[in-house]
């Protein structure tokens, strides 16, 4: 797309990662090879070290990394919630239950 790497200007991206969402839109981090190896890297040994591992405030459960998301009835600025991807599914399938009446009918 000819973005070049955030850390290596010098250098065109081979990989955008979502570094950031929110109400006011996304952030990306563009990488090169290089930068992205580091970062697929640091990934895996995360998820290989369970002493790195976060607990899902809701569940309680030991996870390699949390979701971020935003209650839509709270509104587009509304507290960002950090849950496991169990959680965050859960809540997504339990929000899309109650509001399938209001999005078809209203």
């Amino acid at each position: 797309w000819g973005t070049n790497c955030h850390n290596h200007p010098e250098r065109s991206a081979v990989r955008r990662v979502c570094v950031e969402a929110d109400s006011f839109g996304a952030e990306y981090s563009n990488m090169c090879q290089e930068c992205s190896d580091q970062y697929t890297a640091y990934k895996e040994q995360k998820r290989n070290d369970e002493s790195q591992w976060e607990h899902c405030p809701r569940c309680k459960t030991l996870v390699p990394e949390l979701s971020s998301y935003r209650d839509p009835d709270e509104g587009s600025h509304g507290p960002v919630y950090s849950r496991c991807s169990d959680c965050v599914s859960k809540f997504w399938k339990r929000w899309s239950e109650e509001n399938l009446d209001d999005y078809y009918y209203d």
